[in-house]
């Protein structure tokens, strides 16, 4: 069960960093910290924390926290499914991150 609660956690993480992106697109103004999409973004990462709680009880810090880490690769697909590109050594830098937390919680 606590993999459930970690994939939701990633799931409303990365929602959170697309929507705090979104709504600031390139600058920061006080206007764009009141936006809707960044209100939205700013309790998805609440929600998130919230959800990634019984997977941090469920691990030893040094397993459970580098899992966090999923959220970016969830970004990643986010971005390549919207067209985006990325040189070789980024999509490297990815993979090594899904094998380091694969060979963590083995």
């Amino acid at each position: 069960m606590p993999v459930l609660w970690l994939l939701f956690a990633v799931l409303l993480g990365a929602s959170g960093h697309l929507l705090i992106k979104s709504a600031l697109g390139s600058s920061i103004t006080l206007g764009k910290l009141l936006d809707f999409k960044m209100i939205l973004g700013t309790a998805c990462y609440f929600l998130s924390f919230l959800a990634w709680l019984p997977w941090l009880v469920s691990r030893s810090a040094g397993v459970a926290v580098p899992a966090a880490s999923l959220t970016y690769i969830a970004v990643f697909l986010y971005c390549v499914m919207q067209g985006q590109t990325y040189s070789i050594m980024q999509v490297a830098g990815i993979v090594a991150i899904v094998a380091g937390v694969l060979m963590l919680n083995s």
